[in-house]
């Protein structure tokens, strides 16, 4: 679970452990904001571009790149978000991007 704390003069969030006995600072609220609208753009490019039938989808490379491409700037986006989640919390270095989820 995700929570929002204001914390003098800007927000920190906050996440819940499921028997939520304890809260675990995390990152600055900006950060994820900012990262997450970053996923959101670029999904909103992938469904601007595949609004389309499927042949013509499939017959439009150009197409089919743009999509590619923003949807590997959305994956980096989460795996932004959780390499700051990781490093705020001083959990370690993943050994890998699959690690992190």
């Amino acid at each position: 679970m995700i929570g929002f704390k204001d914390c003098k003069n800007h927000s920190v969030v906050y996440w819940f452990p499921v028997d939520c006995s304890q809260t675990i600072q995390m990152v600055d609220r900006d950060v994820i904001i900012a990262k997450a609208a970053s996923v959101r753009f670029h999904l909103d490019r992938i469904a601007a571009k595949t609004n389309r039938g499927l042949d013509d989808f499939l017959c439009d490379v150009d197409r089919q790149d743009i999509v590619a491409s923003n949807l590997h700037m959305a994956v980096e986006s989460c795996i932004d978000i959780a390499a700051h989640i990781i490093s705020e919390n001083g959990w370690g270095v993943p050994g890998g991007a699959s690690e992190m989820f």
